[in-house]
């Protein structure tokens, strides 16, 4: 299995997740090639849009500072499971 290079933005939690104690800004994704759930953390000052592509490989990312790790399902927002059911596989490797 590959590593994802680029990520589908499903929600964009500014403040982080409402019931933990850090207040540490979070996106929820999906990658592009392998359609994991992936947890990120955007750098400083960006802000993220739901759907928006961005870029999470080895090299420079621009928007996103680090990856938090896999998203566990359980995790995933309402308007995260919403976004996933609309994204088609097809529509994803280009």
């Amino acid at each position: 299995m590959s590593k994802e290079e680029h990520a589908i933005i499903l929600e964009y939690l500014p403040n982080g997740y409402p019931l933990e104690k850090k207040m540490m800004p979070i996106a929820q994704a999906v990658g592009v090639a392998n359609l994991t759930l992936l947890e990120l953390v955007p750098r400083r000052g960006v802000s993220l849009v739901i759907g928006e592509k961005v870029y999470i490989g080895e090299g420079k990312r621009e928007k996103i500072y680090y990856i938090l790790g896999r998203l566990h399902k359980e995790k995933l927002t309402e308007q995260g499971i919403y976004k996933q059911k609309l994204i088609q596989p097809e529509n994803l490797i280009k």
